[in-house]
């Protein structure tokens, strides 16, 4: 029997791209009202809604790291410090908008794995198919 070709990096670079495009997808949405998104002005009506303090500050930094976040991740760009951004934006909406439920509408797991999967990315790096380690 033939064994897979082992590929850390190649690994890497998938996790990378396909966390990054969620960032870019959902930060558009906060940001610019991109993908049928609220933009700016409706994530800052729903943060103010769930009581987040200074809603449209919360909108624009958590628009802000998980689009650009998510771009820094895809390219491999810096994607350290772009997930660790995105990375503490999802465990802020892990506690502030969907503890204590794991699973379900509403749950946690989504955002969690997120925050997972980046934290992993900063402690790791992003392997050598990544802009930061081509230069």
């Amino acid at each position: 029997m033939q064994k897979l070709p082992v590929n850390p990096d190649l690994g890497l670079l998938l996790i990378r791209i396909m966390v990054g495009i969620v960032g870019l997808y959902h930060g558009g949405q906060k940001l610019f009202g991109l993908f049928e998104g609220p933009g700016l002005q409706g994530t800052a009506k729903m943060f103010g809604d769930m009581h987040i303090p200074q809603p449209m500050a919360a909108a624009i930094m958590a628009g802000g790291s998980e689009f650009f976040g998510g771009l820094l991740v895809a390219l491999g760009l810096f994607s350290r410090i772009g997930g660790l951004f995105f990375a503490a934006t999802m465990l802020t909406a892990v506690f502030l908008v969907h503890w204590p439920k794991f699973s379900g509408q509403g749950g946690m797991e989504y955002p969690l794995t997120l925050a997972v999967c980046l934290i992993a990315i900063v402690v790791g790096g992003p392997g050598k198919y990544s802009i930061t380690r081509a230069v």
